[in-house]
């Protein structure tokens, strides 16, 4: 056989494997992509129930506190309650509209904000 005619089967059998190839590195790609969308998927529905755990918690406990706590606006009460990560602010909107803050807010601005939005 002929170096020519050697480089012409080499250099056929060298494209015929190249669309397989091709091919097997395409799905390979594509596979890990849909395996970290995935993974992503599942860490943010973990993060997203922990949060809905978190405030579902936080939300029983406000709901079981008499509504006397927050009507008499003691002070001294509301602040002796412990420090939530998710409140900014203790108000109570009255049948007039009204915000009203019986402490001041860790956060002037998050009161201002649910002002506006009233």
């Amino acid at each position: 056989m002929s170096a020519r005619r050697l480089r012409l089967v080499l250099l056929a059998v060298a494209a015929l494997l190249l669309v397989p190839v091709a091919g097997l590195v395409h799905r390979a790609l594509r596979g890990a992509e849909a395996e970290s969308s995935a993974r992503h998927r599942a860490v943010a529905e973990r993060l997203f129930d922990e949060m809905e755990r978190a405030l579902s918690d936080l939300v029983a406990r406000e709901e079981a506190r008499p509504v006397e706590a927050w009507r008499d606006g003691d002070p001294a009460r509301i602040a002796a309650l412990p420090p939530e990560p998710f409140v900014l602010a203790y108000f109570a909107i009255g049948p007039d509209g009204r915000v009203a803050a019986p402490l001041p807010p860790r956060d002037p601005a998050a009161l201002a904000a649910v002002e506006r939005w009233l």
